[in-house]
């Protein structure tokens, strides 16, 4: 919207949240500044984030802070041990020693392969799933673990249904532009940077509208109709995400029927469900955690089965500290956590207390500490 606005386009931004930022949005309670869950940008260098703003002419702030500096990162906890041990594959980490001469040969393999893919190589692994990717290289299982829960809880996917295409891109990101993006003042700063300059130029933002359709007459938009009235614009730029915007905002007899039934067929994304714990002490010193083990990957039968209403016995764990990052976002001495797992994205789901009790088991299990300083879990 703001480069729309800049470009010279009379930009109208509709909100139906209080604020901008979205699933990124910043909340702000009794001195603490945090996400609603766990929030993280990639890369960390030379980003679109940096163009954008560049474009604009605003300055953005990035934490110089990355994961596992104190004791975080991904922790990994070998078959038949009780143990997590440090285990990362990107920068600035080394190759972790568990690994063999021979199993360290592969996986620079593997990641040079990735590194070397012409456009038209990468291209052409937009239908491969990254498990049978990854099936063509002898890694150990640690390793295929170690990427399994990378995809799961950045593309929020089962391995066996990710893009190899997609993956290929992100982990050449991470080694070449390291990996963790976190902007000071919360991730929602960044949106409230590019509304200031959206305004600055003359855009107009509406906030708590939402927008309830997509005005389309003779096969041409004409604007949205929303809570607060209609407003006619010949584009419209809709974020809600393809399914939404297609079947509901749009509507399906306004398309050809052979598009409308492969919008239909889409498998939505994964979920994240997970508490938030206000605490009067610092428990974790990092800002990320990632626990896991080789029973917390997630395929398309492990996705089917909780969608069947089945609770995992090992989830992956992620435990976010937000003033890991920038230390102002909490009162000084106290501490949120902000943890999550991955489940169905499904809003309907039934046994939701099930999985927030589990996760928190799971949580306390791993440190518990954290049960002495709670002030209130949300």
């Amino acid at each position: 919207a703001a480069l729309l606005q800049k470009w010279g386009m009379k930009t109208l931004l509709l909100e139906k949240n209080d604020r901008v930022g979205g699933k990124a949005l910043n909340m702000h309670k009794d001195g603490f500044t945090y996400e609603l869950w766990p929030v993280l940008a990639t890369p960390m260098l030379d980003t679109k984030f940096h163009e954008v703003a560049n474009e604009l002419g605003v300055e953005i702030k990035m934490s110089e802070i990355v994961p596992a500096l104190k004791g975080g990162g991904f922790l990994y906890r070998p078959p038949k041990s009780k143990k997590y041990e440090s285990f990362n594959l990107v920068p600035p980490f080394m190759i972790p020693e568990m690994l063999t001469k021979e199993e360290t040969e592969e996986v620079n393999r593997l990641f040079s392969d990735m590194a070397a893919l012409t456009p038209t190589e990468m291209d052409a692994l937009d239908d491969v799933n990254f498990h049978d990717f990854l099936c063509r290289y002898n890694v150990p299982r640690s390793v295929y673990t170690f990427l399994a829960v990378f995809i799961n809880i950045l593309f929020l996917a089962p391995i066996d249904l990710a893009s190899a295409s997609e993956m290929a891109k992100t982990m050449n990101d991470f080694t070449t532009k390291l990996g963790s993006a976190y902007f000071i003042g919360g991730q929602a700063q960044l949106f409230e940077t590019f509304m200031k300059a959206f305004k600055r130029d003359g855009g107009e933002l509406r906030l708590r509208t939402r927008v309830e359709r997509i005005i389309v007459e003779d096969g041409q938009v004409q604007g949205v109709y929303t809570d607060k009235g209609a407003f006619k614009a010949p584009i419209v730029v809709s974020n809600a995400g393809i399914q939404p915007t297609v079947l509901k905002l749009v509507g399906e007899e306004h398309f050809d029927k052979g598009y409308a039934n492969h919008i239909r067929g889409l498998i939505p994304s994964m979920g994240l469900m997970g508490s938030r714990y206000f605490l009067d002490k610092v428990v974790f010193e990092d800002n990320t955690y990632v626990i896991y083990s080789d029973d917390c990957v997630w395929d398309m039968e492990d996705y089917m089965k909780a969608k069947a209403g089945e609770i995992p016995k090992d989830m992956v764990i992620i435990i976010f500290n937000p003033q890991g990052f920038d230390p102002n976002l909490a009162p000084e001495g106290k501490q949120v956590l902000l943890t999550a797992t991955v489940c169905v994205a499904d809003p309907k789901m039934k046994n939701t207390k099930q999985w927030a009790d589990a996760l928190d088991e799971h949580v306390t299990r791993f440190n518990p500490e954290i049960r002495k300083h709670i002030i209130r879990r949300e």
